[in-house]
């Protein structure tokens, strides 16, 4: 319903017809008036729609199909408010510079992604040589970054903290910060 007032609407520009005879028109359908009056006899019904499409008024012997609209709102204007505009030039100017960056910080974001995406690569191409491919550190920098989720990376990790530098150290906001270990009990 929404549909059909949006599109009368769109071709009528918000403004009624007032040659419409809704009467007439559903007279004129194979059912007949809709609120119940009996349909035209098949014979009759044709010969009086035949009379009805050819008047004088209708363009001859062609059926009149409707009012003719001659004007036709933009997308650009406004059918009620001649303020509107400028509004929508103030709003598609707005929109227009929020695109712009929105687009630039998204750009930026994929610089900076290709350039961390580099950075691992080179690791990984590191860690495949074969002459330090079989040290013990590099064999676990491999394994945190062929971990599969966030958790076995994090094990990787905190494996490797453990194995190679006595301890576990947590990343707290830049600062590496050994993880307290719990007094061993006598």
């Amino acid at each position: 319903m929404q549909w059909f007032k949006m599109y009368h609407d769109q071709v009528t520009g918000g403004q009624p017809i007032l040659d419409y005879d809704g009467p007439g028109r559903r007279a004129q359908s194979k059912t007949g008036d809709i609120k119940g009056a009996p349909a035209p006899q098949p014979g009759a019904k044709a010969q009086q729609s035949m009379r009805q499409m050819a008047t004088p008024t209708g363009g001859g012997s062609m059926p009149r199909r409707g009012p003719t609209i001659t004007t036709r709102p933009t997308a650009g204007s406004a059918a009620t408010s001649p303020t509107a505009p400028s509004n929508n030039t103030k709003a598609v100017a707005d929109l227009s510079a929020h695109l712009n960056d929105v687009s630039l910080r998204a750009d930026g974001l994929e610089k900076e992604k290709e350039f961390y995406y580099s950075k691992l690569r080179d690791i990984e191409l590191l860690c495949q040589t074969p002459t330090i491919c079989d040290i013990p550190i590099i064999q676990r920098v491999e394994a945190i970054l062929y971990a599969a989720t966030q958790a076995e990376g994090r094990q990787a990790l905190t494996d490797a903290q453990q194995d190679f530098a006595g301890g576990i150290f947590l990343d707290v906001e830049g600062g590496a910060q050994e993880e307290e270990q719990p007094a061993p009990v006598e």
